[in-house]
Parts: structure tokens; C-alpha cells; sequence
């Protein structure tokens, strides 16, 4: 069983991160999954809550992040005599966009918490303890 479920994701063919942002119109593809069964009463309210974080990616607070266009300006640039510097080359500027990024993103972190919560917290039913608050 094991062996047909890899063999069956083998014959999927790979996304890139360059088809991804071309079907997504340039913009990397947040995604997420919500670990509550449908039929709980909390379903609603972590759906909320999870959209606005989308949100917040697609056209909020974070709207300028993750940008493909930004990336090969970074990219752009880079020359090498071999084929084999060059990529090196891409993959260390790679990282060091991507690892810049997601430190601007931390560091909005607590500001789209609290945005998120403040359209999720007004959701009944309401939580024994409400979490927006705590995001100042």
C-alpha cells in the first residue's frame, strides 16, 4: 500500500515555485488548513480567522512580501563564468531574500494577529478566553 501511494505521487508532476507564482500572478500561494471538523460550533471562527491572514497576503499587510518581481531584482544581476557558480550564486541570493522576507513577516506578526482576531473574536460563540488582547 505504502509503495502504491509513492508510486502514485510520482507520476504527479512537480510545481515549481516559478509555475506556482505564474499561476498566481507573480505572488507566492499561501495556503492553510483548519484541523477542526466541520460540524463544530468553532468552524466558522477559525475560517474567519484564517481568511483574514489570507487576506492579509493577497491585498493587506503583507500584500508587498513574497513578491516574485521584487525576487529577480535580486536575481537579475547575477553572473558567473559556469553554469554551476551561477546557480550557486541564485540559491544563496534565494535564501537570502526568502530568510529577509519571512523577517519582515515576523515582525508584523503580532499586528495581522491582532487584525485577524478583531474580525474573528466578534464571531460567536465566543471563546472562554478571547486572544485579541493579547496582540498589542
Amino acid at each position: 500500500m505504502l509503495a502504491q501511494k509513492a508510486e502514485n505521487t510520482a507520476d504527479k508532476p512537480k510545481v515549481t515555485l516559478h509555475d506556482q507564482a505564474k499561476k498566481s500572478g507573480g505572488k507566492f500561494i499561501m495556503r492553510y488548513n483548519i484541523l477542526i471538523p466541520a460540524s463544530s460550533q468553532f468552524r466558522t471562527k477559525a475560517e474567519t480567522h484564517e481568511d483574514r491572514h489570507a487576506y492579509q497576503w493577497t491585498t493587506g499587510m503583507n500584500v508587498d512580501l513574497l513578491q516574485i518581481a521584487d525576487l529577480m531584482t535580486h536575481l537579475s544581476p547575477l553572473t558567473d563564468a559556469t553554469q554551476a557558480g551561477l546557480q550557486t550564486k541564485i540559491n544563496n541570493e534565494f535564501i537570502a531574500w526568502y530568510n529577509a522576507q519571512i523577517a519582515i513577516a515576523n515582525n508584523r506578526r503580532n499586528a495581522a494577529e491582532k487584525d485577524a482576531y478583531s474580525v474573528s473574536d466578534a464571531i460567536a460563540p465566543q471563546y472562554l478566553y478571547q486572544n485579541c488582547g493579547r496582540f498589542n
